[in-house]
């Protein structure tokens, strides 16, 4: 009997060898694929500010959003919630009397006046609960009493591409 050549290798261990690198090649390449980010000059971001309408009547703030991109209305309309990181644009009226609304961490200073649309914008920077300050210039402020609304800035969930 003769033995067999030293470099000849058992058929199944060998394709045992190429279908695991096979597989390996496959997965790693459909990962790259699936979880790989886009081009960040490829992402079209949406840089218009989203629409809030404030209406204040008896000395209460009324929300409405044009769009529900982001914003979040709740407690009856007088509750506005919306995410951090966004630029949102005010338009703000008054049904009965002239108010002075301000946040001062929010940076927010605006005049409500009636029939008339005044608008101002600000950017979501920190969140948090934030009570809104209104003053009524009727020259009855204790007609006013109470909280004439609510904004509270949420933390925005980042995707892995974000």
């Amino acid at each position: 009997m003769t033995q067999a050549n030293s470099s000849h290798r058992d058929p199944k261990s060998s394709g045992g060898i190429v279908l695991t690198v096979g597989i390996t090649l496959l997965l790693t390449t459909w990962g790259v694929h699936q979880f790989s980010c886009p081009e960040r000059t490829a992402k079209k971001v949406d840089a218009t500010p989203e629409i809030i309408r404030i209406v204040v009547l008896e000395g209460k703030c009324y929300f409405s959003a044009k769009s529900n991109k982001s914003a979040r209305i709740h407690d009856f309309d007088q509750e506005l919630v919306i995410d951090e990181g966004r630029e949102y644009e005010l338009n703000v009226e008054s049904n009965d009397y002239v108010y002075s609304l301000h946040q001062s961490e929010l940076s927010l200073n605006v005049v409500a006046v009636p029939d008339m649309i005044l608008t101002s914008s600000f950017l979501a920077e920190q969140a948090g609960s934030y009570e809104l300050e209104l003053s009524p210039m009727c020259g009855f402020p204790w007609k006013h009493q109470g909280s004439p609304g609510v904004v509270i800035i949420e933390k925005r969930w980042k995707g892995i591409c974000d």
